[in-house]
């Protein structure tokens, strides 16, 4: 124990000696370990928890379109209804497109994240509404037709105000 104290105050001794060499090391400790920290956290939040709602998060699986060995991201509509009709692996398959939709309500539009699903969409993640439904199957219309939406519980809160009689009220979206 007693080279431990000595060594400390060597080390103590020398920093004060050389002030700008101490306060470059700090810095450059302070530095590392709050982007490992950052990085770490990033990684914990979307890779290693699971995803919050989701019942076996960890037989998910998402499928995406290739042409001639290519990877194409996305498949499209066409080829995701063959797939979910000839499906004789997984026990569902759905649909889902992120996008940024601009929100009215009233005089106040605001930008927010959505995603455009498929009426089995929370079917398959094992999940269902809070308050009021999620799709039926008969509402999976083609496009341009009268849609439907399910807001998130975050969204209702903050541009709702948590009013439960949000629940079958009319919103504007991208105009």
């Amino acid at each position: 124990m007693g080279t431990v104290w000595r060594d400390l105050r060597f080390a103590v001794r020398t920093l004060l000696r050389s002030p700008g060499f101490a306060v470059v090391v700090v810095l450059t400790l302070a530095v590392g370990i709050g982007a490992n920290a950052s990085i770490f956290t990033l990684i914990d939040a979307y890779f290693l928890r699971p995803l919050p709602g989701v019942s076996d998060p960890d037989r998910l699986v998402e499928v995406q379109g290739t042409q001639h060995g290519r990877h194409m991201g996305a498949m499209a509509y066409p080829d995701y209804a063959d797939l979910r009709e000839q499906n004789r692996v997984f026990s569902g398959v759905m649909a889902y497109r992120p996008t940024v939709l601009d929100l009215g309500s009233g005089n106040e539009t605001r930008r927010v994240q959505a995603a455009l699903v498929s009426s089995n969409y929370f079917a398959v993640l094992g999940t269902s509404a809070v308050l009021g439904r999620t799709f039926l199957p008969e509402e999976e219309r083609p496009a341009g037709a009268h849609p439907l939406a399910v807001i998130s519980h975050g969204l209702w809160q903050r541009r709702f105000g948590a009013d439960p009689a949000t629940i079958g009220r009319s919103v504007q979206v991208n105009g």
